[in-house]
This record gives structure tokens, C-alpha cells and sequence, in this order.
């Protein structure tokens, strides 16, 4: 849509009074936001368990039992996907993430 006066005005056009969420955001896909937090999941916060923390804190509030299960399911499908991905595009960095997130949840399900 753009950034300029134009989109500004489109963007104020279609948000009813009180909205606080943009146009813009309410038509992004989900897929796309759960796929940030998946990296941020299996990148960031393994060495930063503060940012972690933060994030739900801004969230204002943790992960139910549920969302925590899916949140490692799809940092596994993430971790396969970068091993998939990264070897065959030779990618090293995406293919050592893939690596150390599938090592890290190999590790937790030992016991």
C-alpha cells in the first residue's frame, strides 16, 4: 500500500473510530506472524531467554500449554525445512540453525 500521505489517508479511511489495529495489519496473514515467532523461538530467544520474557510481557501474557506444544512443533518443521533448504542453496547459517534447533529439541526429549 505504501508509506506516503496517500496510504496514510487510505490506511485512516478504512479503520472505524476506535480501531487501533491498521488495515494493513487485520490483512496480513497469520501464517506470516506465527512464522516470526517460530525464528524468534528458535534463534533469539535460546540465547536470550530475556527477550523471551519481554515479548510476553508486551504480549501481556505467556503461552497456554497449548500454545508452548505448538510452538515446538513448528520449530521443528522449521529446523526440517532449514535443513532442507539450507545445504541444497548453500545457506551454512540457515543450515546450522536448522541443526542446532533440531539438537536443542532432541535434547529436551531426553530424559
Amino acid at each position: 500500500m505504501g508509506h506516503g500521505p496517500e496510504a496514510q489517508a487510505r490506511r485512516k479511511a478504512t479503520r472505524p473510530a476506535g480501531d487501533t489495529i491498521s488495515a494493513e495489519a487485520k490483512r496480513t496473514r497469520l501464517a506470516a506472524r506465527v512464522q516470526d515467532l517460530t525464528i524468534l523461538a528458535a534463534t533469539e530467544w535460546l540465547d536470550h531467554p530475556d527477550r523471551e520474557r519481554s515479548f510476553l510481557r508486551g504480549y501481556g501474557r505467556g503461552l497456554t500449554s497449548a500454545e508452548r506444544h505448538a510452538l515446538r512443533c513448528l520449530t521443528a518443521l522449521d529446523a526440517a525445512n532449514c535443513l532442507a533448504w539450507g545445504p541444497d542453496n548453500g545457506d551454512p547459517e540457515v543450515t546450522a540453525r536448522g541443526r542446532r534447533t533440531l539438537n536443542r529439541l532432541l535434547k529436551e526429549d531426553r530424559p
